[in-house]
């Protein structure tokens, strides 16, 4: 296995974050705990002395590197009195009495601070709005430290960033930004070219979100009725958003004949620029530099290892921010990317042996659609307490509906750059086929027992991790072997 430097050095990571959480949690069930899936996992997989000397070593320096980032992160910062302008980043679903969401804040001495969480009780009932200014006059507190914090909302801020938080100030309505920067007015325009000549507004909102992931811009009702579907995934713009736009890119420059490299190239351009203007999410990051990876060893004629991909972004992104690790967002992105590479793909491969390329394609679907809900489930259960044992059959046919609403967006989006006259016929189909997800959606969330309560404790939710995390890895194992060595 040290033939794979990428797959130790996520080993090494993972357990070594493990480690950092349970020391700046003070929690010794969970230092144990870890402990003992190390000695299982050398167990299991008969590592000799010399290799679990290297393993400990890797642990230890990523341990020591991920403590030493996070108590820097986490270093004493002074609150303080501000007085300014405040940009409007992201603003989140709150009641009408209250406000809040992520934004920059800008000083009139000309300095700034980046991602300010801010919530604040709404006394004079203003209506926010993203990509908009307002003048601001409150104080600045520093964020608390997630650690033995009853809620993952604290490592979703921290995952992003966030080091202060607003939580007592005066926010007043200005007029609009007078100098946006240029993906502040491309995102804009991309909000307008998906808003354009829908009669419904209920459907324009749910257009956006899944293009955008404005989760916040659905009602309750349709809110309430894609969690209990399992479909919220949808509009967290990840993997499969990433994926169809570089597909449809891909074979759209490949029909103008464009050579090789020139296709791979713009497709890449496209994808980071889609990327830039939905933000940089794990997941949406994830899934950007799995897409880079893959043109990368296209250009370098090399096979495209999907394990290979998904193992050297996990290893960079933890890298760059450890935070995410304990982000719910992060664990479900490559948690069902992980479940489809380990159980999905292989489990498709053996079952597909029907001569009806119909029935191979059905059941290659079948089987990554319920490798997903596996492990989403698993997520939904521990954090949420809820199953919805109906959602590896919905995302049979909802995934592909959202796919071509993924796609529409994006013509429209370049329509409305060359042939804006055009752009009601783009739209008039995406309402229609917006108007059949809700309409699926709807029917799915009525079925009987669509959403069930179910509680899982840390020791299970842990170990059915470690388990998968094994067969993972020996799945990788003996799949890498099969190629070295042949049949």
């Amino acid at each position: 296995m040290l033939r794979y430097p990428i797959m130790w050095a996520n080993i090494s990571l993972i357990f070594g974050l493990c480690f950092v959480n349970a020391i700046f949690s003070k929690d010794t069930v969970s230092f144990v705990r870890t402990s003992l899936f190390l000695i299982c996992f050398f167990i299991l997989y008969r590592i000799r002395f010399k290799t679990s000397c290297l393993v400990i070593g890797g642990v230890t320096i990523a341990m020591l590197y991920g403590y030493f980032f996070i108590q820097r992160s986490c270093q004493h910062i002074e609150k303080h009195a501000i007085d300014g302008t405040f940009y409007f980043e992201k603003i989140f679903r709150t009641p009408s009495d209250r406000i809040g969401g992520l934004g920059n804040v800008y000083l009139n001495d000309h300095t700034y601070y980046n991602d300010i969480y801010i919530h604040i009780k709404n006394r004079s009932g203003l209506k926010v709005a993203e990509n908009k200014l307002y003048h601001l006059r409150g104080t600045l507190y520093p964020l608390k430290s997630p650690f033995n914090a009853s809620q993952s909302f604290s490592y979703y801020l921290w995952a992003r960033g966030v080091r202060y938080h607003l939580a007592y100030a005066q926010l007043i309505d200005v007029e609009d930004n007078p100098f946006p920067s240029f993906m502040q007015r491309l995102r804009g325009y991309f909000r307008k070219s998906l808003q354009a000549h829908f009669k419904d507004a209920g459907k324009s909102n749910t257009y956006q979100a899944i293009l955008l992931g404005k989760k916040e811009l659905l009602s309750e009702k349709n809110l309430s009725h894609f969690f209990n579907t399992g479909t919220m995934h949808l509009f967290a713009v990840s993997g499969l958003h990433v994926g169809v736009v570089s597909t449809f890119l891909f074979f759209f420059f490949k029909s103008l004949l464009l050579p090789k490299i020139f296709r791979l190239f713009f497709t890449l351009a496209g994808v980071s620029l889609y990327a830039s203007i939905v933000g940089f999410s794990p997941s949406t990051l994830r899934a950007s530099c799995m897409v880079l990876f893959v043109i990368v060893m296209q250009l370098c004629s090399r096979p495209v290892d999907g394990r290979a991909a998904f193992l050297n972004t996990a290893f960079f992104a933890l890298i760059m921010n450890p935070w995410q690790i304990w982000d719910v967002g992060f664990q479900l992105s490559y948690g069902v990317v992980a479940g489809i590479l380990g159980l999905g793909t292989p489990s498709a491969k053996r079952l597909s042996t029907q001569h009806n390329r119909f029935m191979r394609s059905f059941v290659a679907s079948l089987c990554i659609s319920v490798s997903a809900s596996l492990i989403s489930s698993l997520l939904t259960i521990y954090y949420w307490g809820v199953w919805t044992p109906w959602a590896f059959f919905v995302n049979l046919f909802l995934i592909p509906i959202a796919s071509c609403v993924v796609i529409l967006g994006t013509i429209s989006f370049v329509t409305n750059l060359i042939f804006p006259s055009c752009l009601w016929i783009i739209n008039y189909l995406s309402e229609h086929l917006i108007a059949l997800l809700l309409f699926c959606v709807d029917v799915c969330a009525r079925l009987p027992g669509s959403v069930l309560k179910v509680s899982c404790s840390a020791n299970v939710f842990y170990t059915c991790l470690f388990l998968f995390f094994l067969y993972m890895l020996k799945s990788h194992e003996g799949n890498s072997k099969s190629l070295t060595h042949g049949p």
